[in-house]
This record gives C-alpha cells, structure tokens and sequence, in this order.
C-alpha cells in the first residue's frame, strides 16, 4: 500500500514538473516571438502630428505641457503646450 501511494505522488510530481516545463518553453518561445505592437502607423503619427500643429498644440506632449507620465514639464514646449519657435 505505501508503495502504491509513494508511486502514485511521484507520478504526479513527475507530471506536474513536465507540464511546468511546456508551459515555461511556450511561453519563453512567446516572449521572444512577440514584435512590438505599435498601433498607429507612421501616416496616422504624422497625420495626428499636423493636426495638432494646426490647433498650436506641441505634438511632443499633446497639447498638455506634461511628459507621458504627467510628472514634469515637456522639454519641448517648456510646459505652455502651444508650438514655440523652437518647435
């Protein structure tokens, strides 16, 4: 009896080691398959950048004076968000 129970947790253990071991190699194999998704093309970028140009809003940050992650002041614009001469 204790042989059949040893049996049957090393069973399970050699089972579950194999099963980590494909779902590890599928997702390393994903990860290093994947390509950056970008969802704008190049037209849409530099359509979207004109459109802001036109209202005077700096397409660095938008129109907002911020970075991306809304902590300092856009380098571009100084934080006004309107197009400068520099621009």
């Amino acid at each position: 009896m204790t042989f059949a129970c040893l049996s049957a947790c090393l069973s399970l253990v050699s089972c579950a080691d194999l099963f980590s071991t494909i779902v590890e190699s599928d997702l390393t194999y994903a990860v290093n398959k994947a390509k950056p998704t970008d969802s704008k093309s190049k037209k849409a970028r530099e359509k979207e950048e004109q459109q802001l140009r036109q209202e005077g809003k700096c397409p660095t940050c938008h129109g907002m004076g911020k970075t991306l992650d809304g902590r300092y002041d856009c380098p571009k614009c100084n934080g006004t968000g309107k197009i400068t001469e520099a621009n």
